[in-house]
């Protein structure tokens, strides 16, 4: 800014620059006031600067949430997700397989029909998917379900004949399969009017700025008002969200009535956790997904089309791929951790087949979890309360692998032992520390769809990446591949000890061909996958002993 320029500068804040700002101009422009800090226009001049400084703070925030990176407000996002014809979408509710089992083989065929209600303990309810059969002489069958209840034909209120009007549905209701029924009319529900008609019945359902689930209908250029007085009746489905990621063999209670032979007992369970579950998107998923959805404008043309896609899908966390000339192979990992269901993997197929590249072959898999092992030794300084510093330490190190980290939780990620020291030494507190020791868990990847119900650990031996296959020769023996070459002949239940791995496969229901494959890396070194895998950090593998402090 020049000597003779007459305003104030832009960058001044708060009211002691401004004031300062006003002070420095007296001597310029009033040279006849000589006692500037006395004078009453310098009073009035520093009551001004107050009021000045509460006006810029508002404009700064208005202009700030006009920016989303920057937004602090969800009603921000919701107006960014508007202008960019982006849907602010609800709940979706969490998947598991479900395995249904008899304690002795079946007699006769048994149907379990879809719409099968299984339960947890504490009344969190799944619903089965599609039929499933355990044959007879088996023991089991294996189908997916989802965490919802279905409501049908409830009451949300009566048409005014105007544009663009809107209805709130109950809290926790399902983001997808929303139906109104309108007078003798059925309205589709659709992400955009952008296609529809004047004549069309739809609606689009979305997020509102009080976080509520509500429907606008059309305006009678894009999509059709409805007549005048007509009852609204919408059929959904109403879902816990993210409570709905329950654990493995949670999942133990039929609760729908199914016909079974004299004498036998349905049961079920879940033998890998639930997840995908999602609340309604908050400001933060926004600032994420909204980019995505401009730059893919829904259509996927690239490798990297196909993975911002799939993350924009609800109940996907991460995405990753692996491409070939005309095929694309896409690996799936669902809102809160685990191993994503086949019910997740077949709908995120179904949604991405009509958008993909025509030509393009696209496989859907469940991306896996490579859980990272360690012990550390944390020095901590003297007045430091240990559990408050080991507390934070440990929060740092599983902070690398959130979903914050967007480096560290890709698809065929990477751990490095600096980062480990870095996020520990870091945290208040800490003097220093000692990686005593870090090693991964491998992830067994089924070939056959099944669950390897196993013990394994990798040793100090392990110094490469090594591929090994399990492939059973029967319902109780096995071969162990390794790198390709024969390693060994071996029984369920038996333990192997190599200088590399220590495994034992725990007795279950195996068939001759099942099989599986899994990695090892190098023991106390710097993790890189090489698998559509995720590297999963989490405080229950992390041993830590704290010296120093009080």
């Amino acid at each position: 800014m020049s000597a003779s320029d007459k305003f104030i500068g832009y960058l001044n804040r708060s009211s002691e620059q401004i004031e300062e700002d006003i002070k420095s101009k007296f001597p310029l422009y009033l040279p006849e006031i000589t006692d500037i800090d006395n004078d009453p226009l310098f009073q009035f001049s520093k009551i001004w600067a107050g009021i000045l400084e509460n006006l810029h703070y508002y404009l700064d925030r208005r202009t700030q949430e006009a920016f989303l990176p920057v937004a602090k407000r969800f009603e921000s996002g919701i107006l960014a997700a508007e202008s960019s014809n982006y849907r602010v979408k609800g709940s979706y509710p969490a998947s598991a397989d479900i395995t249904f089992y008899f304690d002795t083989p079946a007699p006769s065929n048994v149907v379990i029909p879809a719409g099968t209600i299984v339960s947890t303990e504490d009344n969190i309810p799944f619903v089965t998917k599609q039929n499933v059969t355990i044959t007879t002489g088996n023991t089991q069958a294996t189908v997916g379900a989802f965490q919802y209840q279905k409501y049908q034909n409830i009451n949300i209120g009566t048409t005014n004949g105007q544009p663009s009007q809107v209805f709130l549905l109950p809290e926790k209701v399902v983001d997808y399969d929303i139906i109104l029924t309108i007078g003798t009319n059925v309205y589709g529900q659709v992400d955009t009017f952008f296609f529809s008609t004047k004549d069309d019945l739809h609606f689009i359902p979305s997020i509102n700025k009080d976080n509520r689930m509500q429907v606008k209908l059309g305006d009678g250029i894009t999509g059709k008002i409805p007549t005048n007085l007509e009852t609204v009746l919408a059929s959904y489905y109403v879902s816990e969200g993210l409570n709905g990621n329950v654990g493995a063999n949670k999942i133990t209670d039929v609760i729908s009535s199914v016909t079974v032979p004299s004498g036998m007992i349905l049961k079920c369970k879940n033998t890998t956790k639930a997840s995908g579950g999602t609340n309604a998107e908050t400001l933060i998923d926004l600032k994420k997904r909204i980019p995505l959805h401009r730059s893919t404008l829904k259509r996927a043309v690239t490798p990297e089309d196909y993975v911002a896609l799939a993350e924009l899908y609800p109940g996907v966390e991460r995405a990753g791929e692996e491409h070939s000339c005309q095929s694309i192979n896409l690996y799936i990992y669902p809102t809160g951790g685990g191993i994503a269901s086949q019910a997740l993997i077949d709908d995120v197929y179904d949604y991405l087949l009509p958008i993909k590249m025509f030509g393009h072959k696209l496989n859907v898999y469940a991306a896996g979890e490579v859980q990272i092992k360690m012990k550390v030794d944390i020095y901590i300084l003297p007045n430091y309360v240990k559990n408050t510093v080991l507390n934070n330490a440990i929060n740092n190190i599983v902070a690398l692998g959130s979903n914050k980290n967007k480096v560290k939780v890709k698809v065929k990620g990477k751990i490095a032992i600096g980062d480990i020291y870095q996020a520990i030494e870091t945290a208040e507190g800490v003097d220093y520390s000692d990686l005593i020791k870090i090693y991964p868990i491998p992830y067994a990847k089924p070939l056959t769809n099944k669950v390897l119900d196993w013990e394994v650990d990798i040793l100090e031996g392990s110094q490469n990446t090594v591929s090994w296959k399990i492939i059973f020769s029967s319902s109780t023996e096995y071969q162990l591949i390794r790198n390709n070459a024969f390693f060994g002949n071996y029984n369920v239940t038996q333990q192997v000890n190599t200088n590399e791995i220590s495994l034992k496969i725990n007795a279950g229901s195996y068939v001759l061909g099942d099989s599986w494959e899994f990695k090892i890396y190098k023991y106390n070194g710097n993790l890189v996958l090489e698998e559509p895998s995720l590297p999963i950090l989490s405080s229950d593998n992390i041993e830590a002993n704290i010296i120093g402090g009080i």
